[in-house]
C-alpha cells in the first residue's frame, strides 16, 4: 500500500502531465498480473481518475520470480526502506529453499543490506529452526502426548 502522503507519490495535475512519466513495470507470472515497479506512479494516475496505465510487461515463470524482480527493482528507488522491510525481505529470501543457499554477500546484494545483517539472520533463523527441529523430535517420540506433557513426564523421572 502507498501512503497518500508520501512525499515521493507524484502529483501530476493533468493527464498530459501524467503520460510524461515513466511506464509502470508488470511481471505476468501462472497467469495473473503483479505490479512490480510503479506503485507511486500507479496512485498518481488512480488520483486523475484514468483507466488505463502505461506499463512495460515482462514474462516471469513464477510470482516468486516476480517478486525477486521487484525486491531488485525497489532497492534503488522510491522510498527509503525501514529497518524491519530490510529484515523482512532478507528472511524472506533466506527462508526460501533456493534463494537461501545463496551467499551473505549475494542475498545482501539483491537487497541492498550489508552482507553483515544477511549473518546475523541466518544464525537467527538457524537457531530457530534448530530449536523447532528438537521440539518436533520430542513431540515425535511422544507419539500422541504434547511436547508439554514429555517435558513433565521427563521432569518426573
Amino acid at each position: 500500500m502507498v501512503d497518500e502522503g508520501s512525499p515521493t507519490v507524484h502529483r501530476p495535475t493533468s493527464n498530459l502531465e501524467a503520460s510524461r512519466l515513466r511506464a509502470a513495470v508488470v511481471a505476468e507470472a501462472e497467469g495473473r498480473f503483479w505490479l512490480v515497479d510503479g506503485f507511486h506512479r500507479y496512485e498518481a494516475y488512480k488520483r486523475l481518475g484514468r483507466l488505463e496505465v502505461d506499463c512495460t510487461i515482462v514474462k516471469m515463470p513464477s510470482k516468486a520470480e516476480a517478486w525477486l524482480y521487484a525486491l531488485q527493482f525497489n532497492r534503488d528507488h522510491g522510498l527509503r526502506l525501514t529497518n524491519a522491510d530490510k529484515r523482512y525481505r532478507v528472511r524472506r529470501l533466506l527462508e526460501d529453499p533456493e534463494w537461501g543457499r545463496w551467499s551473505d554477500r549475494e542475498i545482501a546484494r539483491r537487497v541492498g543490506v550489508s552482507h553483515n545483517l544477511v549473518s546475523e539472520l541466518r544464525k537467527e533463523l538457524s537457531s530457530v529452526i534448530g530449536l523447532q527441529m528438537r521440539e518436533r523430535l520430542v513431540w515425535m517420540r511422544v507419539g500422541r502426548g504434547s511436547p508439554a506433557s514429555e517435558a513433565s513426564r521427563l521432569r518426573a523421572a
